[in-house]
């Protein structure tokens, strides 16, 4: 859980090192939509430069409504991806 917005989640030198050139959705799909949380699950590839498919994943969002509309709560990759170093 990360507590601090301000603290550095994502290390794309790191994740770039493993060959990681963009990634591309393949399909979204709401697995549960209440009037204040959803859950969302998102299919996607990582690619390579060369378009050819370095991995291919899942993530679950969980989103929460607030004053200001559809905020990210958390989000959840079985098995995980190099974040941080």
């Amino acid at each position: 859980m990360i507590q601090d917005a301000s603290v550095k989640v994502f290390d794309y030198e790191v994740i770039k090192a493993s060959g990681w050139a963009y990634s591309k959705i393949l399909k979204t799909t709401v697995l549960y939509e209440g009037p204040n949380s959803a859950v969302m699950q998102v299919d996607f590839n990582r690619h390579r430069a060369d378009d050819s498919v370095l991995s291919a994943s899942k993530v679950f969002y969980t989103l929460a409504m607030t004053e200001l509309g559809w905020k990210l709560a958390g989000a959840s990759i079985p098995g995980g991806i190099t974040l941080v170093e």
